[in-house]
């Protein structure tokens, strides 16, 4: 099968197959020989037939060798008329009086031999955008260091090709609309090789290859450098394409290479079936979850594939389609080690998973590492350089001027400002000044003015006309932080314990009922029975405070 699609090797074989149709015996014969398929420079040479070789190099010395430019003007230009005049003397003649002078020779072993340059460049193109699109197929989703420096090099030759204006440019450039289709066939094939990895190398080059617009660049052209760029940041980064038989059939009848020259153009192509390309996209991004705060961190990893060394990533990431994923190993200082053995479990992934790791005591994770000089810094706050370290570590105004008029021109030391504020002895301004330090130590600056609400609320609950709100606030805020399940840490432990307190304080000293009758109800009930009724404005709160249920299930 694979002898009947190989390409002409003579020009007079080479006249009976149309330019365009080299390109699909080259993609049909590398599906045929799919193992045999290498990112190689000696494996895209072999694909090449030798005649179409030597000729587009005669071309190239032709056009490096010209006595002048009306030589290359013309030999540029040159018709298949004047092409078959050179096989007489007369025709010679006659083709050497149109281009002014004669063009040098090429020195070799046999002569030179009369052939179509204008079907030598095309198939060149052809065949060259085939071979891409044969390595983009194969190598789809692996990020092949080999598979992408052979296609990137091979777009740069026929972007340069396309835009550049020397004397082998003019020689060898075809056809406006085949170098544009044989671009976007290259754009989509390095864009497949490439899937989900967002490299910056790639994009770079399609912006460069998407930024020739004129009126001869159509919507086909632009609808590939699209998808080109689609592919490349596919899912965001999340996901890459597959390269299993189903998903290279799918590739192949999405990318197929005949780009419609309008929106409404299905004449060699339904655009209706470029959307296959989903039925090869694979989520197969791996994410590390902390068991401990249930957030997503940075985590090195490592990678081990069968019959590969191992690779080396920083989770989260993307598994690529390089080979069968044998296990992947937590290599990190910061946490302990874990080893997934994916053997037993799955002989491929399709789909994205977690690993779930334990930080190790009195480390910090990868994203907080670049923040510890600004905690630090919390820590060193004295009265000499308050406002300036302040300014340091947040650019918000509001909390800038919070600091300065509302908190002490001196700063106790964190264990000393914990000593004041759990005896409740410290002062409005050695509170707020507490609050400060605890916010911008933890990097949550946005927090100071919860922690004011809260404070301001406890500390006018005596004159709230309605305080039971305020306690009902209180006690959600209390049984919240004291289920097993809360992970957030907006309110510090330390500020919760001191709102608790002043309350059981503010509550004691109320003649309702006295403090160690809180955690009896039932001695607590006949205490309220005995009260007045000039009082009722506190039993709602301290009801609630104290979680006595209702009356109708006491019964």
């Amino acid at each position: 099968m694979a002898q009947l699609l190989t390409l002409p090797d003579t020009h007079f074989l080479l006249d009976f197959v149309r330019p365009d149709f080299l390109f699909l015996r080259v993609v049909s014969r590398t599906l045929v020989l799919w193992n045999s398929v290498e990112a190689t420079d000696i494996w895209v040479n072999n694909q090449i037939p030798s005649v179409i070789i030597n000729s587009y190099h005669q071309m190239i010395n032709a056009a490096k060798n010209p006595t002048s430019l009306a030589d290359l003007a013309n030999f540029a230009a040159m018709s298949m008329s004047e092409l078959s005049d050179e096989k007489s003397n007369e025709g010679q003649s006659h083709a050497l009086k149109h281009a002014g002078s004669p063009i040098k020779p090429m020195e070799s072993e046999h002569d030179t031999v009369p052939f179509d340059r204008q079907a030598i460049r095309q198939s060149y193109v052809y065949i060259i955008s085939g071979i891409c699109f044969s390595l983009g197929l194969r190598y789809a989703g692996t990020g092949d260091a080999g598979a992408f420096q052979i296609i990137y090099n091979r777009a740069i030759e026929l972007q340069k090709l396309r835009d550049d204006n020397d004397p082998v440019s003019l020689v060898l450039r075809p056809e406006r609309p085949v170098i544009e289709m044989c671009l976007g066939s290259i754009a989509i094939s390095l864009g497949m090789v490439m899937s989900g990895t967002g490299d910056l190398k790639t994009f770079g080059l399609f912006k460069a290859l998407r930024w020739k617009c004129d009126d001869s660049v159509k919507y086909g052209n632009h609808m590939a450098y699209s998808a080109a760029i689609g592919l490349l940041f596919l899912g965001g980064g999340s996901c890459t394409i597959g390269n299993d038989p189903e998903d290279v059939a799918a590739l192949l009848v999405s990318f197929f290479p005949r780009f419609p020259i309008h929106t409404q153009d299905n004449q060699y192509h339904m655009q209706a079936l470029r959307h296959l390309y989903a039925i090869a996209v694979k989520h197969r991004q791996v994410d590390v979850v902390d068991i401990n705060t249930g957030e997503k961190v940075f985590v090195p990893i490592e990678i081990h594939f069968n019959g590969e060394n191992p690779v080396r990533e920083t989770a989260p990431c993307l598994l690529l389609n390089r080979d069968k994923i044998s296990k992947i190993r937590v290599v990190s200082d910061r946490y302990y080690p874990v080893e997934l053995n994916m053997n037993p479990l799955v002989q491929s992934v399709d789909s994205a998973f977690n690993l779930y790791v334990s930080r190790k005591y009195g480390h910090l994770t990868y994203l907080q590492e670049p923040h510890i000089p600004r905690s630090h810094l919390c820590k060193e706050i004295t009265s000499t350089n308050a406002s300036k370290l302040i300014q340091m570590l947040t650019e918000d105004s509001n909390v800038q001027a919070f600091a300065k008029y509302f908190c002490c021109t001196y700063f106790n030391s964190p264990i000393e400002a914990q000593k004041r504020i759990f005896s409740l002895s410290a002062t409005d301004e050695e509170f707020y000044t507490y609050l400060l330090q605890e916010s911008l130590s933890n990097e949550r600056a946005e927090c100071i003015s919860l922690y004011l609400a809260l404070y301001n609320s406890i500390s006018t609950l005596e004159h709230q006309s309605c305080p039971s709100a305020i306690i009902w606030d209180a006690r959600i805020l209390r049984a919240y932080f004291e289920s097993t399940t809360a992970t957030a840490d907006t309110v510090s432990s330390t500020f919760l314990t001191v709102l608790s307190d002043s309350i059981n304080r503010f509550l004691a000293t109320k003649e309702i009922v006295s403090s160690e009758c809180t955690s009896h109800i039932q001695n607590f009930i006949t205490k309220l029975c005995s009260k007045r009724i000039s009082q009722d404005k506190w039993l709602g709160s301290v009801l609630i405070w104290c979680e006595v249920p209702l009356y109708s299930n006491m019964v």
